[in-house]
């Protein structure tokens, strides 16, 4: 094996090793602070998606008005629309 190739690895076993002991103080944190409650209390706790009331407008893979002019131009007409609306965009 070369010195580089030993480096990269000890470089990304040590920062594994470092998620893996957050994720499990994480965890730990939240075993905790579940104990005690029943099935249904702890269910209430799920993670909600905070972008559960907002409208999706795709962006195209080019936004450059010299490149894709057009496609810039329905983009950003849709997010006019969208705030014509009052909807959130994400």
């Amino acid at each position: 094996m070369t010195e580089k190739y030993k480096k990269r690895n000890q470089r990304h076993a040590k920062r594994s090793s470092k998620r893996r002991l957050v994720f499990k103080e994480y965890q730990r944190q939240k075993n905790k602070s579940e104990l005690g409650l029943n099935k249904t209390e702890r269910e209430k706790r799920v993670f909600k998606d905070p972008y559960k009331g907002c409208t999706k407008v795709h962006v195209p893979k080019v936004l450059s008005f010299i490149e894709n002019s057009d496609e810039v131009v329905e983009f950003i007409d849709k997010l006019n629309r969208q705030y014509d609306l009052k909807n959130k965009t994400s």
